[in-house]
């Protein structure tokens, strides 16, 4: 009779770690535009404070001298400065400068088509990487094969990666579920292309509908320039015209200015992230953009980085050096009273 019992209790225990297993096991949904994604980390780092946080970077890009740096110095390389605010987010967004194809051949010196090794995906979610854009220029590098086989690792990986060169893709748009939170992120290449406005409009559409926040992360402007064009500006505000909450741009490789428009924030350019780019100050220097969600008020919060000090390596910038950051992007905004310059902080309150 012991036997049995041992076998029965056996077998209940085995059911119950079965249960606990699809309980716990982090996953994400692929469907058709609007995904509900659950966060990857929203029972660890939110419940105690009760304040949602999502963290935007600019273009991560880890090929050519970049490839060359971690094959010598390791795969965490690039984020050893910055891993804990990296995985310190209930979601870490980027812009992934490029594909990963199945045969990788390591982009030359001067080339402009990025292939990036299969495992330096791996890398950025053990480093805290949630969603990857590949909605920019570099989608197409090695054609469509290439792409799908991205998204295939990616989401192996249990990594979004939203969009790709057109808007008529489903993975232009997702919903990511922040505890009791929907955020809606529509992801657009407008770098070199016009966006079709209709399929965009037709994203937005929807994600209003699906969740409470919007916002647009677009790659777009002119590289190198400091200042916002007017092609941008007329995107922006159209965004927010159809719903948009936020809009955070990025592709110029260097930080451009931060305007309000019917008090919604426009971050025209993030700048590099990571990139092997060196000719300037400017282009080893990028900003991330927390954005916390704390009861009745969404917080902007500039996080500079410089990658000068150490190529291919950004961390966060000195506060004097930060300050300066803050006068030059914030400056026609400086005035507003949501506007905290001395902290680089915009603070909107929630509708």
């Amino acid at each position: 009779m012991w036997k049995y019992c041992i076998s029965y209790v056996s077998s209940i225990l085995v059911v119950l770690f079965f249960i606990l297993l699809l309980t716990t096991t982090e996953h994400i949904e692929y469907a058709e535009q609007a995904t509900v994604v659950p966060s990857q980390n929203a029972t660890t780092t939110t419940t105690a404070a009760n304040v949602i946080k999502l963290f935007f970077v600019g273009d991560i890009m880890l090929g050519r001298a970049v490839e060359t740096r971690m094959s010598a110095e390791g795969l965490e390389y690039p984020f050893h400065f910055v891993k804990e605010r990296l995985g310190g987010a209930d979601a870490t967004i980027g812009n992934f400068e490029g594909v990963v194809s199945e045969e990788h051949i390591q982009t030359p010196s001067m080339g402009f088509q990025f292939s990036i090794k299969n495992e330096y995906l791996s890398e950025l979610k053990r480093t805290g990487f949630d969603i990857l854009s590949l909605a920019n220029n570099h989608s197409n590098d090695y054609g469509h094969n290439a792409l799908i086989y991205t998204r295939k690792l990616c989401k192996e990986l249990s990594i979004f990666c939203g969009g790709s060169y057109s808007l008529t893709d489903t993975f232009s748009s997702m919903v990511y579920s922040l505890q009791d939170r929907k955020v809606g992120l529509v992801f657009v290449n407008a770098a070199g292309v016009i966006p079709d406005r209709d399929a965009l409009g037709t994203h937005i559409q929807k994600l209003l509908v699906e969740s409470e926040t919007q916002i647009a992360y677009i790659h777009w402007g002119n590289e190198y320039e400091l200042e916002h064009s007017a092609p941008q500006q007329e995107i922006a505000e159209w965004l927010i015209d159809s719903g948009i909450d936020a809009v955070i741009g990025h592709h110029p490789h260097v930080v451009q200015d931060v305007t309000l428009y019917k008090n919604k924030p426009i971050f025209y350019s993030l700048g590099n992230f990571i990139f092997d780019q060196y000719f300037s100050k400017d282009v080893q220097e990028g900003i991330g953009v927390e954005l916390a969600f704390d009861g009745a008020e969404s917080v902007f919060t500039l996080i500079p980085y410089t990658s000068a000090l150490s190529r291919n390596q950004p961390q966060e910038m000195t506060a004097e050096n930060a300050q300066i950051m803050f006068e030059r992007i914030l400056k026609g905004i400086a005035d507003e009273s949501s506007v905290d310059i001395g902290n680089g902080r915009i603070t909107i309150g929630l509708e």
